[in-house]
Parts: C-alpha cells; sequence; structure tokens
C-alpha cells in the first residue's frame, strides 16, 4: 500500500520546477506572480498543488512570510542549475543568430580568392565574429568539395551541371590578355587569338582557361609563341611582369595587375568565365552561411552597377 501511494505522486513539470525558483528567489508572492505573468491567487493555487503533487512540505509560514524548508532549498538548487544552463544555450543562441559564434569553410578557385573574395570579405568582418576557414582549389576541386558538404560554400567558374551542387551565378570573368602599354597591342580596345600570333606570352592554364581556350593552344602559331604554361593567373601576371611580355589570363587577375604600365585587353569574340557560388542541394545551410552568400551577392551586384556606371571611354582599336 505504501508503494503504491509512493507512485500517485506526480513528477514536477517545467512550469512547477520554475514557480518554485521563483518564489524562493523573489521577496514575495506578489513579486513571483510578477515575474512569471500570473496573479498572486494563480501562485498560491499552484504551490498548493505543487506540495501535494510531490508529497513534500515546501514551505511554512513566519507571520506573513512564507519560508522555504530544507526540502525546497535542495530542489530549488537543481532548477537554479538548470536555468543557468538555458540562459548559457540562450546566449549561445543569439551569439549564432548575431553572427558572433560558429565556422564557416569556404573554397575557391585562386584568382577569386586572391582578386574578389579578400576585398568582399573585408565588410563581413564587421558584422561577424566567425571563424572563416578559406581552402584555394580550381573550379573542379571547389565544385567537388561544395557538392559533397566538405565546405559550406564554394566559388568558382562553372564548368558543368552537377545533380547535388546548387550553382548560383555570382558574376562574370572572361579570357584577357594583360599586356605592356607600350606593346604594339598595348592601344587595342580588344584582342583575337590571332592577334597574338608572333608575340611571346605567359599562359595561366588553370582548368578554367584550359578548358576554354587550351585547344588553340596546342598546336599551330599561337603554341609556338608560349614562353610559359602557368596553373595560377596571379602567377602569370607576375612573371609577365618581370619578362615585359603579355599574359593570357582571367579578366580579375589582368584588371588586378593594370597600372601605369600595363593595361588589360579582353580576347574577343569574349570567352565568358561565369563564376557562381556552390552549395550541396542535399544539407540544410546555417545562419551564417545563408547570411554570407547575401553578402557576397551583394557586393557583386553592387561593383557591377558600379563598374557600369564609370566604365572608362573605350580605347581607339
Amino acid at each position: 500500500m505504501e508503494k503504491k501511494e509512493k507512485n500517485s505522486f506526480r513528477k514536477l513539470s517545467l512550469h512547477q520546477a520554475d514557480l518554485l525558483y521563483r518564489v524562493i528567489n523573489s521577496r514575495t508572492l506578489t513579486d513571483a506572480a510578477a515575474a512569471m505573468h500570473i496573479s498572486q491567487p494563480a501562485v498560491s493555487k499552484q504551490l498548493q498543488t505543487l506540495q501535494q503533487s510531490l508529497g513534500i512540505k515546501l514551505f511554512h509560514r513566519q507571520g506573513n512570510r512564507l519560508v522555504p524548508t530544507a526540502e525546497s532549498l535542495l530542489l530549488a538548487e537543481q532548477v537554479g542549475r538548470a536555468h543557468a544552463s538555458v540562459e548559457v544555450l540562450n546566449r549561445l543562441a543569439a551569439n549564432i543568430r548575431n553572427l558572433q559564434h560558429g565556422e564557416l569553410s569556404i573554397c575557391a578557385s585562386p584568382s577569386i580568392a586572391t582578386h574578389w573574395l579578400s576585398r568582399a570579405l573585408a565588410p563581413f568582418w564587421d558584422i561577424s565574429q566567425l571563424d572563416v576557414r578559406l581552402n584555394i582549389a580550381n573550379s573542379v576541386a571547389v565544385m567537388d568539395f561544395a557538392e559533397t558538404g566538405q565546405v559550406d560554400l564554394g566559388i568558382g567558374v562553372k564548368l558543368m551541371d552537377r545533380p547535388s551542387a546548387v550553382q548560383t551565378e555570382l558574376f562574370t570573368m572572361y579570357v584577357s590578355c594583360l599586356v605592356p602599354r607600350h606593346h604594339a597591342l598595348g592601344r587595342r580596345q580588344r584582342l583575337m587569338l590571332d592577334d597574338l600570333v608572333g608575340y611571346p606570352f605567359i599562359l595561366g592554364t588553370g582548368l578554367e582557361i584550359e578548358q576554354i581556350i587550351g585547344p588553340h593552344f596546342q598546336r599551330g602559331p599561337l603554341s609556338r609563341n608560349v614562353r610559359c604554361r602557368v596553373e595560377m593567373s596571379v602567377t602569370a601576371c607576375q612573371m609577365a611582369k618581370q619578362s615585359d611580355c603579355i599574359a593570357v589570363v582571367d579578366s580579375l587577375a589582368a584588371d588586378y595587375y593594370t597600372d601605369e604600365h600595363y593595361v588589360s585587353v579582353p580576347i574577343w569574340p569574349r570567352l565568358l568565365l561565369p563564376v557562381c557560388l556552390v552549395t550541396s542541394s542535399t544539407g540544410a545551410q546555417s545562419i551564417a552561411t545563408q547570411t554570407l552568400i547575401e553578402h557576397l551577392r551583394a557586393v557583386a551586384f553592387r561593383e557591377s552597377a558600379q563598374a557600369d556606371q564609370v566604365r572608362s571611354p573605350a580605347r581607339p582599336a
């Protein structure tokens, strides 16, 4: 019979635990009621129900005051620990929501990472304290990493459709030439590949460019003018400047190295290199990833609009 009565007691609910904690840590029942947004009579009634449910005397009266018993203080100590844990969770959730906690992994192709992403990320640090890891790889590897969820976000040139990847166009690069201004081709508005015949040049042979113009350099007059084939456009531009010759690279790299001595001239017809944001279609995006994507798209849109407004007058052909 005694065992049956013990089993008849109800378990403490979260609401009742909070009620006990509030009453013990408030000066009066009125204060406890205000903290819980209920009336004082409701607090008194719920306390009575709680004592009956637990089968433990929680308070005794001293005049107009409710004095907690040793048993209720023991229970309240555990509830206090639970409250502290909830506060930690609330702070963590707020930090995640406000981009003050968490990690982001990005993979980008060399030229995009060096000449665009490094600049586009700078304002992002003003609103974020995330731990960001940036990997550099060619566009095929970028797609692989993003599609399989090994990184949160990939940024590379779209070479093909991927079944498990979402590719969102960000902006467009194109194949361009970095040409010395004093060069015979330095005053041209645009160049055709055949215009390069007879002039030595450095070829940036990243997978993106190789796929588009590689066949033109396998044989014929152009192949005899290639002084060096370089995997990265950055290195190709630097080598061209050191040797005072032309570099065939992507437009981001060519524009970056334009100065009083060198000019960027596009290949015509334009050989386009569409840059895409790549995410996995099978995984959920974090708040941090979504916010970064929105930020990068806004930067790309703003820069594109600015480029249209301040586009310099065409150089004479």
